[in-house]
């Protein structure tokens, strides 16, 4: 027996041999007074402690070797106590009376002896696998590290891949921004043109006022020459001095045409010039067209336009 039985177990298990089990006991029924007074007596004595967890006589301990090593009770027709309870050992113990085939073994030996030749068919068939695969097994463990290794790559280019979208879409933003700011310095650039053929068609009108008034004078010299014979060469040196000032007016004129020209083309090379720049280092200063010269200009016909005007007095 375990030494760690108490000795109060230990000496019940020594008076109490074989009793007999009543032919009306079964599973179902399993209930104080079926077994012999003798058997369901309380064990007294035993000195572990929480005895409370202990089956407290030996009906329980054989109730609970019913319920735990069998399912039919037909084909026993008796018990040797053994005293124990769970606290004490008793599955431990009566795992290896069943195993030496003593007489207090009450299990079915054969089918704990088909289930080990199974289990060890099962054992000798797991390590023949092992050994027929071994080189798969191998060879699937280098593949699954490679697959890791490649994982791992693939991991490291997805974030260096995400670092690079994100820089990507930094910089695609600052040259949305640069082309916004390029689109108000057309817009602008679009405002002073307009600017400008509005200060052009305001010349045109007077010119056309100029040339009205030439011809008012052409008629005029004609009635001075039938009336005024004398006046007509102070005309003719009038009308000479109107002419230069006209041809003067003109050379004017179309060297401030040739110069809005010229700003035309200056200001949009430079324009084009500014976004090019702008888009090769993702971000552009706010520039606007210089419009001094052709102020300066127009400031000048102006002048002319008085001194004109003065003159036709």
């Amino acid at each position: 027996m375990p030494f760690k039985f108490c000795a109060a177990h230990i000496s019940k298990s020594q008076e109490v041999e074989e009793l007999p089990v009543p032919p009306e006991f079964t599973f179902d029924k399993c209930e104080v007074g079926l077994l012999p007074e003798e058997v369901a007596d309380p064990l007294v004595g035993c000195t572990r402690k929480n005895a409370r967890r202990f089956f407290s006589n030996p009906l329980l301990v054989f109730l609970f070797i019913l319920r735990t090593f069998f399912r039919d009770v037909s084909d026993i027709t008796h018990l040797k106590y053994l005293g124990y309870d769970r606290a004490c050992g008793l599955v431990p113990y009566l795992r290896n009376k069943a195993k030496n085939g003593s007489a207090g073994h009450l299990g079915d030996t054969g089918r704990y002896d088909e289930s080990h030749r199974r289990i060890m068919a099962l054992e000798n068939e797991k390590r023949t696998l092992l050994r027929t695969h071994a080189d798969n097994i191998e060879a699937f463990e280098r593949t699954l590290s490679r697959f890791k290794e490649e994982l791992q790559n693939l991991k490291r280019v997805n974030m260096e891949t995400s670092d690079e979208l994100a820089d990507l879409k930094d910089e695609l933003q600052d040259k949305n921004e640069a082309l916004s700011k390029c689109d108000e310095e057309l817009l602008a650039f679009k405002e002073t043109s307009l600017d400008y053929a509005k200060d052009i068609a305001n010349l045109r009108e007077e010119i056309q006022a100029l040339n009205q008034i030439i011809s008012g004078h052409e008629m005029e010299l004609v009635k001075l020459k039938s009336e005024h014979a004398q006046e007509i060469d102070e005309k003719k040196q009038e009308i000479s001095t109107k002419d230069e000032l006209i041809s003067d007016l003109l050379v004017k004129l179309d060297t401030l045409q040739h110069i809005i020209t010229m700003h035309r083309m200056s200001t949009w090379a430079r324009f084009k010039r500014r976004v090019a720049r702008s888009f090769r280092r993702g971000s552009s200063d706010d520039h606007k067209p210089d419009g001094g010269n052709i102020g300066g200009n127009i400031a000048a016909i102006s002048a002319d336009k008085t001194v004109v005007a003065r003159n036709t007095k």
